[in-house]
């Protein structure tokens, strides 16, 4: 009896997993659901053991949360899977609310109001802050998640650049090298990517009065958001060449040209150099925008760029550059044999005494008429304003460094008409020269047209200029 009794119970088992698999898997087909509510749907699908989520839709010709349609390309009569497919069920609502549209293009936006049977004016505004034809705001009292009526008129407010502007794109950097070294930078001061389809340089060589030649930007060219683009002549060296975004043979300039830079409306937003004037000189040297730049200027400024060696590429492609807050000597220059009696080579000596404010005593070799007379700068004499102060400044920073070198200036020579010796003298890593010019102790007379001295990829001669400049600036010794 216990047999039959385990025998059916076996039996019975497996025809209840077999039920219950048969069920799983057993497919449904979709009901008609037109004209039903929510509410009747929910009670219709369960009944179906159906998985299924509602998704509102805005459309005015069906009856108010009642169904309007099945999900995913599905439609009353087709069978499913339940276990396996999860129902999408769009439900007509009539409420319509005002979308959030920013980074929408004009055309973008009239197609979504649109889409909710509203219609809408549009107005421009003139402004950098929202790249051109985007949206920027609703207009009047509308904002953005307000409910409205169908056909409501709704005000939009569109970006527009205005004729002629100051510009989040400009020009960042220029090289007018020997042969076909010329490279032009472009900077995108926008947290956004820009598209420069349209966009202009137009040159102007030698004073021209109109454009010598033309690059327009073609279909497809962008500038991504905090980046730069960089043009290069097709023929330059090919360090540059390798740096190079785009190439073309458009950039024939020499350094006494004028550029400017026209958006895709020819509107102007930039410039480099002065219209029809030839005697300012870029040649063999990277002019580049200060990092204090962060839009373009309808007038040319030189005090908006900073000066680096004309080879100085490392620095391109990529902005914002900083100018370097100092520079000390060259390792190699004090490692060089024969030290101070070859060009460039440094001695390390022992400061004794300053006559003045630019000559000095050393030992050995640097005493009596073989005293040194620095280089680039001329002190005010004995008995006139600041002499004393320059001597005390000059005294007080030699006896303070640790070590003390005098450096060969290769253009300068060793010796002026008195027979003195010349020389670049370091106090530790500090040019002393230098700092007497940038402490307003002296006008700046440094010469080096063949520039033997480039510290951190800036010439000694822009070294001297930036220190004048900043003593002016801020009225110091003979400057007050």
């Amino acid at each position: 009896m216990r047999k039959k009794i385990m025998s059916f119970l076996f039996v019975f088992m497996i025809a209840f997993v077999v039920v219950a698999c048969n069920k799983e898997n057993q497919e449904i087909r979709l009901p008609v659901l037109n004209g039903l509510t929510k509410t009747e749907i929910i009670t219709e699908l369960n009944a179906l053991n159906a998985t299924y989520e509602f998704v509102d839709e805005i459309n005015f010709n069906i009856v108010e949360n009642t169904f309007i349609r099945y999900g995913n390309n599905l439609s009353a009569g087709m069978t499913i899977n339940p276990s396996e497919t999860t129902l999408l069920i769009y439900i007509s609502v009539h409420k319509i609310l005002l979308p959030d549209l920013a980074g929408k293009t004009e055309a973008q936006v009239a197609i979504a109001l649109s889409n909710l049977n509203l219609t809408y004016n549009i107005t421009y505004r003139d402004t950098l802050d929202v790249e051109e034809g985007k949206f920027i705001e609703y207009g009047g009292t509308f904002y953005i998640g307000q409910e409205l009526q169908p056909e409501s008129r709704v005000a939009v407010v569109i970006a527009k650049y205005p004729e002629s502007y100051r510009s989040p794109i400009f020009i960042s950097k220029y090289v007018a090298n020997a042969d076909n070294d010329k490279a032009l930078e472009l900077y995108n001061s926008l947290d956004v990517e820009v598209s420069l389809a349209g966009y202009k340089l137009t040159f102007y060589l030698d004073g021209a009065e109109n454009p010598s030649n033309t690059y327009t930007f073609p279909e497809g060219t962008t500038l991504a958001a905090h980046d730069t683009l960089l043009l290069v002549h097709p023929e330059a060296s090919f360090i540059l060449k390798n740096k190079a975004d785009i190439l073309t043979d458009e950039l024939t300039f020499i350094g006494k040209d004028y550029i400017r830079l026209l958006d895709y409306k020819d509107s102007f937003i930039d410039e480099f150099g002065l219209y029809k004037v030839y005697v300012m000189n870029f040649a063999n040297r990277i002019m580049v925008r200060k990092e204090t730049v962060i839009q373009s200027n309808l007038e040319f400024t030189r005090d908006e760029w900073d000066l680096y060696y004309k080879d100085y590429y490392e620095i391109l492609d990529s902005h914002p550059t900083y100018f370097p807050e100092t520079f000390g000597f060259l390792p190699e220059d004090l490692a060089l044999p024969g030290g101070y009696d070859v060009p460039r080579g440094m001695v390390e000596v022992t400061y004794i005494r300053s006559h003045d404010g630019d000559t000095s005593y050393f030992e050995p070799g640097f005493m009596d008429d073989k005293r040194v007379r620095y280089v680039g700068i001329n002190t005010p004499e004995v008995g006139e304003p600041y002499a004393d102060a320059a001597t005390v400044f000059l005294d007080q920073l030699l006896r303070n460094a640790t070590k003390v070198y005098i450096q060969h200036d290769p253009y300068a020579g060793v010796h002026d008409t008195y027979n003195r010796q010349l020389g670049l003298v370091w106090a530790d890593n500090r040019l002393a020269n230098y700092e007497i010019v940038l402490n307003g102790f002296s006008r700046n007379f440094y010469v080096d047209p063949d520039e033997h001295f480039i510290y951190n990829g800036v010439t000694l001669n822009e070294w001297f200029r930036r220190a004048e400049a900043s003593a002016i600036a801020q009225r110091l010794g003979i400057w007050a």
